[in-house]
């Protein structure tokens, strides 16, 4: 929904960090990456930073076709598919999830369920404004103890429903 409304004045890089079945980081994108030639040629999939097992059954990178997100040069949204553990030896960042957290203006924790959800306190941790939802159990103790004063966090009432008939 972001990508075609209107009032997107600016542009958004979102980075999907879910682990998936890994093979390893992707060949050509570390070798542009310790390139000290500035190539602007796009090169393999813009979506991802490592191979997969079984690429094409992917959940994530089917929706993201789905939804028609590929990352264009004219995309206002791009979307960075990162499926790995973020422990510092994955070959593209190499640096710890910790150290790529503060780096994000925002993350988001669009929770189907969790019962606690650490995701978003480590992001409030290190004071990172974040959004979560009530189906996580961090968002209700959230709504339960804050009482309205939540600092850094927004926690949406979320549904067991369908998001394509959910008004914005």
């Amino acid at each position: 929904r972001l990508r075609h409304d209107s009032r997107l004045e600016r542009n958004v890089l979102a980075f999907v960090m879910v682990p998936a079945w890994m093979k390893e980081a992707r060949a050509d994108l570390k070798k542009r990456l310790s390139s000290k030639k500035k190539d602007t040629e796009p090169c393999g999939d813009p979506r991802i930073t490592h191979e997969l097992h079984n690429q094409c059954d992917d959940k994530v990178l089917n929706q993201m076709n789905w939804l028609g997100m590929h990352n264009s040069k004219d995309d206002k949204v791009k979307v960075i598919f990162v499926p790995c553990y973020l422990d510092g030896k994955d070959g593209i960042f190499n640096m710890h999830y910790y150290d790529l957290l503060i780096g994000n203006d925002i993350c988001v924790y669009p929770s189907y369920y969790e019962p606690w959800g650490y995701t978003p306190l480590e992001s409030l941790a290190f004071q990172v404004p974040t959004l979560t939802t009530t189906l996580a159990g961090f968002g209700c103790w959230v709504q339960e103890h804050e009482k309205g004063t939540h600092r850094g966090i927004e926690v949406i009432h979320r549904e067991d429903e369908d998001t394509a008939t959910v008004e914005t």
